[in-house]
């Protein structure tokens, strides 16, 4: 999908919605487990993939609500970070992009971001995040910040993981709260 909003912004976005679907599935979300012809849930446009929410219900990978990304922008290059959710895993995508002669291309950068989310989420310490073995940290509604290694234009990596968490309402794996880049 292409952004036909902001005319400006030449980066493709994958229609499908589970993150590690992405690699083997087709353009429709469609992929074979055995000879089992699975398939993925899939956006309908660029609109409904950048306006989310960090929450799924029940035992479904979709995502509906309020946005699930940050974004900074100047006049040449602009950063952004979207956050999924596949059961309990919880996955960034980093994207940057300057602008060249021939428009937006995608460049390497860091990365720096302040996260306050609750509902169970624990922070995946690992070697993208600056730290030498991976380890989960009870971050659970308490600010933290994440200086990234030097990361490709596009790339997605594990952010954390939330509980199981039910109430007046299941929801199987839920997390909300605020992001910053």
């Amino acid at each position: 999908m292409f952004n036909e909003v902001d005319h400006e912004d030449l980066c493709a976005y994958s229609k499908i919605i589970n993150v590690e679907n992405r690699y083997f599935a087709n353009k429709d979300g469609l992929f074979y487990i055995g000879d089992s012809l699975v398939v993925s849930p899939t956006f309908n446009n660029v609109a409904e993939y950048l306006n989310l929410e960090i929450s799924t219900r029940g035992s479904t990978s979709s995502l509906v609500g309020e946005k699930n990304h940050a974004w900074s922008h100047q006049s040449d290059r602009k950063v952004g970070l979207y956050i999924s959710i596949n059961g309990e895993r919880i996955n960034v995508n980093f994207t940057s992009q300057k602008k060249g002669i021939f428009g937006w291309v995608r460049y390497d950068t860091k990365y720096y971001a302040k996260f306050k989310l609750d509902g169970g989420f624990q922070f995946s310490e690992s070697a993208y995040y600056g730290y030498p073995f991976e380890k989960y940290i009870n971050k659970n509604n308490v600010e933290f910040q994440i200086d990234t290694k030097e990361l490709d234009g596009n790339v997605t990596v594990y952010l954390g993981k939330v509980d199981y968490r039910s109430g007046p309402v299941t929801y199987r794996y839920a997390t909300s709260g605020y992001m910053e880049v």
